[in-house]
């Protein structure tokens, strides 16, 4: 791929995304991060006190062992206790802190007093779900690998629940499909209609449904129920989670970032219904993707494994990889920029024969989800 045309792709935004020239960008900056990913490595070993050759029994062995086979191989914790001891300051302050909203004007000022005390409730109260367990990793990481990073997002999540419902309820719902039910009549329409108004009703439903309210005067019908609808607050690894080219110096910079994360099938499934994914995509990527190996980012270059007791890889058999890729954008019409989200398969580049997208999304956005 010519690099003026990924320069391009990566510069201006246009109708859809270059995925390919996105996956250019993402492998590049994987493999330009590997003497970062080393250090975060030896530096996760340092603090556990975990080197080449250490055996779970702490106890020294082979022809090399010092002064006999068998000694004990002493230790001392000291980066973890210093390191620990430093995570519960951060916390402890974090509790402490007295979270106020400071107005701008004088008009503001009964205004700020509502929002401060909204903040408090939500940090207090269990509104923004793990906030204290996901800020105490943060501190973990800052201090053990140089970077703290937070995604804060906003997380809304439907799901439907079978619910028994009679004439009358269903009238509340929808006046006009009570009415037919009751006269008797066009049946293929009513059918229609109650896959409209039921999300997820199959014809073979829809008709079961209508036999038994015709019959019994009630049946069961899936309701669509927005679960969850609250601000989300996750801490990412630097050396796996999160990242962006390692020229960057101030991330607010960035021309490009991405986060790799993963999804059962189940939340894939409820993405398309929530959040406007794309379904052929995300039924793709369920069929032929599932399944990834847990490990860190940089052992998946050349195939490098570590010796320490660190080596703990598995199989995640119904996981799913994605990765967000955020890009700051130009319109080349009029000028303005934006952060736009592209969420695709870093293995996957669309499949034109049967018209499948690259990308489950794409969006431009507006700060505030």
């Amino acid at each position: 791929m010519p690099e003026d045309s990924i320069s391009e792709d990566l510069t201006y935004v246009g109708k859809a995304p270059n995925v390919s020239s996105l996956r250019y960008a993402y492998d590049e900056t994987v493999t330009e991060l590997e003497a970062y990913f080393d250090l975060c490595r030896t530096s996760y070993d340092d603090r556990r006190n975990w080197w080449p050759g250490k055996s779970r029994d702490l106890r020294k062995h082979g022809a090399d062992a010092f002064p006999w086979d068998g000694a004990a191989d002493m230790e001392s914790h000291v980066i973890d206790e210093r390191v620990t001891k430093l995570v519960s300051i951060f916390v402890s302050a974090m509790k402490r802190a007295n979270v106020r909203a400071f107005p701008v004007e004088a008009t503001d000022i009964s205004r700020s007093k509502v929002v401060s005390n909204f903040m408090k409730w939500m940090v207090s109260s269990g509104y923004i779900p793990r906030f204290h367990r996901e800020m105490e990793l943060g501190a973990n990481y800052l201090l053990e690998r140089g970077i703290l990073i937070t995604y804060v997002g906003w997380h809304r999540e439907d799901r439907r629940f079978l619910q028994k419902l009679d004439i009358e309820q269903i009238a509340q719902l929808s006046p006009e499909l009570a009415a037919m039910v009751m006269d008797g009549a066009n049946d293929d329409e009513i059918v229609e209609l109650l896959k409209t108004t039921f999300d997820g009703v199959t014809t073979k439903k829809a008709k079961k449904s209508l036999k038994e309210l015709r019959k019994t005067g009630s049946t069961e019908l899936p309701v669509v129920r927005r679960q969850i609808d609250a601000p989300e607050i996750k801490t990412l690894a630097p050396d796996g989670d999160f990242m962006f080219p390692p020229y960057v110096t101030d991330p607010q910079r960035a021309p490009y970032c991405f986060w790799r994360t993963y999804y059962t099938a189940q939340e894939l499934e409820n993405k398309v219904v929530t959040d406007g994914w794309d379904e052929d995509f995300v039924a793709h990527v369920i069929d032929k993707y599932k399944g990834v190996n847990i490990d860190s980012i940089e052992r998946e270059n050349e195939g490098r494994r570590s010796t320490s007791l660190t080596d703990n890889a598995y199989e995640a058999n119904e996981l799913i990889e994605l990765v967000h890729g955020f890009q700051r954008l130009i319109d080349p019409e009029d000028g303005s920029e934006g952060i736009y989200e592209t969420i695709f398969h870093k293995e996957f580049s669309g499949d034109d024969g049967q018209g499948i997208p690259a990308y489950a999304k794409f969006v431009v956005l507006n700060g505030y989800e």
